[in-house]
């Protein structure tokens, strides 16, 4: 609320103003936007926003186990060992305790690196199209 005292005819107003309490706005960015089994992914929530307070935390389900317990910066990293689609999630604070959450889904896919995860990956593709 916003307020002022006004001074009319000898009597004091009370002026205010009310404005609602609205939940911060999540939102992040990660890449590479395909990244490949095994492959760092960055994730940035800076550009997440809040009317009240601004952001005061950040927290983080990147194993979509629906627990923001993986980091609480509002940068940070994973990877993947699975391709497939990966849902990752923020959860914003602002300065009044409000909560929200934003959740992207991370596509990820088998990639060409000579790398474990990647030939095992697919394997499992050429597998899965014989069984198929």
């Amino acid at each position: 609320m916003v307020g002022a005292v006004a001074r009319a005819g000898g009597q004091d107003f009370a002026i205010a103003r009310l404005e609602p309490d609205l939940p911060p706005n999540p939102a992040f960015t990660f890449a590479p936007a395909t990244p490949a089994v095994g492959d760092v992914v960055t994730f940035d929530a800076s550009p997440s926003t809040a009317v009240a307070g601004g952001v005061s935390a950040i927290a983080w389900d990147l194993d979509d186990e629906g627990t923001y317990d993986d980091a609480t910066a509002a940068m940070t990293t994973a990877s993947f060992t699975t391709r497939g689609g990966h849902p990752v999630s923020v959860r914003v604070t602002d300065g009044n305790g409000l909560q929200a959450t934003a959740t992207n889904v991370v596509p990820v896919a088998c990639g060409n690196a000579p790398s474990f995860l990647s030939v095992d990956c697919r394997l499992a593709e050429l597998l899965a199209t014989v069984d198929g």
